[in-house]
């Protein structure tokens, strides 16, 4: 499926690019298809002589006043990661089609494509674990590389009544039993760091217990892990 499009200043293809974004080709389906699956380019040099099984949105190519396309893989190694199109308005013969050239331009541009695929999906997976985070009944926090408290999931707010933002930094400490704190501070500095059991202030007071699962090492070392917070149900503790 088409991911972006490029389109010179003046020239109209609005047909052309919405029949793009709706179309989604396996391999060796169409010219984009058969490009991805041999990972060589190809040109039409004139789609007026050809039929819509060679290129897919041809009636709309056509329409547009594009007379020519070549296709061409984008390549790292072996792997192709992405094709290109581009259209010509005048017919290509065999000697004039700038394929050779156009494929040389683009060779360096396969680790590039790569990377922002790997990009994107990094986004994505990171809006998946941020929704998954806002809507489980436990807390997630996530600390830097100092050990400070980074980002709280919604679900904080239940357990001592008081906004995220207090919590941020070493806040979350202060919400701990007195003879808790040092311990715990402690805890959170070891690496790796086993689950550990401390007592939490409830808004009214009363301290609960919770259990603290750490994973350290978090994104390759950058920080210092996502912290899961489990309260353990029924088991207030007065001071």
């Amino acid at each position: 499926r088409a991911r972006a499009h490029w389109v010179r200043a003046g020239l109209e293809a609005a047909a052309l690019l919405a029949a793009t974004s709706r179309c989604c080709m396996a391999p060796g389906e169409g010219l984009v298809g058969r490009v991805w699956a041999s990972g060589r380019a190809e040109a039409i040099g004139d789609l007026r002589g050809v039929g819509a099984d060679r290129f897919l949105r041809l009636g709309a190519a056509t329409d547009a006043g594009f007379a020519g396309v070549i296709g061409v893989p984008i390549l790292v190694g072996p792997e192709v990661v992405a094709v290109l199109c581009f259209f010509s308005r005048r017919p290509m013969g065999e000697g004039d089609s700038p394929v050779g050239i156009v494929c040389a331009a683009l060779t360096p541009l396969g680790p590039v494509v790569r990377q922002k695929h790997a990009e994107a999906a990094l986004r994505e997976s990171e809006q998946r674990l941020r929704m998954i985070a806002q809507n489980v009944p436990v807390v997630l926090f996530e600390q830097d590389p100092r050990g400070r408290a980074v980002y709280f999931s919604p679900a904080w707010t239940q357990l001592p009544g008081r906004p995220v933002g207090e919590a941020l930094g070493d806040g979350w400490v202060g919400f701990l039993h007195p003879d808790d704190r040092e311990r715990m501070s402690a805890a959170n500095a070891a690496c790796p760091a086993p689950p550990a059991r401390c007592r939490l202030r409830a808004a009214d007071g009363t301290h609960h217990v919770i259990r603290m699962h750490r994973r350290h090492g978090f994104n390759e070392g950058v920080g210092q892990g996502a912290v899961l917070v489990v309260i353990t149900p029924h088991q207030p503790l007065h001071d």
